[in-house]
């Protein structure tokens, strides 16, 4: 089961990353004329498969991963350019001498798409809970000994052996706890849906999501990378165009 989670994960990751750097091209504070700023600018991605649920506790393919990409950063993010380790919820890492201990910083002023504070918690909530039940992400957490939160910006990850994962390759979503925290596990790992729109820390969220026919991403007004190039994204199932906007 384990192995089958790291070959899946590894399979989609660069189409996830891809599509990220796609949509997010304008530098941040980029200057867009009167004309640009009173029009939408939309992009609509036709797929022959569309996500069958938004639950990353148990949904397996690459549509989802796609979404999620585009919704959750990870601690450390890939880089678009090369895949190299690069800031993410923690805008900065350092690790021990003997490799088994890295410490994380984040960022104070990061904040979730609701306004809520993005803090340790949600990490330690994040490599415990999604990490140890999420059916494609348990075998990034069974090198971890200890994950401690001395203060709301620090995350401190001990491992019994080095492991290069923990940056550079922790494929585990970040959550907000306190939208994830409140639904009990056996439900996160059964038929739960999240509420829209989703609460996010990446470029854009889910605002609407017509299975079998649209799912609609909207820029999220507190991302704090490079500004998207779109203010709408929607993911159209082959078929069903008729009435999407």
């Amino acid at each position: 089961m384990r192995s089958r989670s790291i070959w899946a994960t590894a399979g989609v990751l660069a189409a996830a990353v891809a599509v990220f750097a796609a949509v997010v091209a304008l530098p941040a504070g980029a200057q867009e004329t009167d004309s640009e700023a009173a029009e939408q600018q939309v992009l609509k991605v036709g797929w022959a498969q569309d996500v069958k649920t938004l639950n990353p506790f148990v949904g397996v393919n690459e549509e989802n991963f796609t979404v999620w990409a585009l919704t959750w950063d990870l601690l450390v993010n890939f880089s678009a350019e090369d895949l190299s380790p690069t800031a993410g919820i923690a805008e900065s890492w350092e690790v021990s001498d003997d490799r088994r201990t890295v410490t994380f910083t984040l960022d104070p002023d990061a904040q979730w798409s609701d306004g809520e504070p993005i803090t340790s918690a949600d990490v330690k909530y994040s490599l415990e809970t999604l990490g140890g039940e999420g059916f494609l992400f348990t075998s990034y957490t069974n090198n971890v000994t200890s994950i401690e939160t001395p203060d709301d910006e620090t995350v401190i990850i001990q491992t019994k052996k080095p492991d290069a994962r923990i940056v550079g390759g922790l494929f585990i979503y970040m959550l907000p706890e306190h939208v994830w925290g409140e639904v009990p596990v056996d439900d996160l790992t059964g038929s739960y849906e999240p509420e829209l729109p989703m609460v996010g820390s990446g470029p854009y969220v889910v605002t609407e999501f017509d299975r079998e026919r649209i799912l609609r991403m909207e820029a999220n007004p507190n991302f704090r990378g490079e500004t998207p190039e779109y203010d709408e994204i929607q993911f159209i199932k082959y078929g069903n165009q008729d009435g999407v906007e």
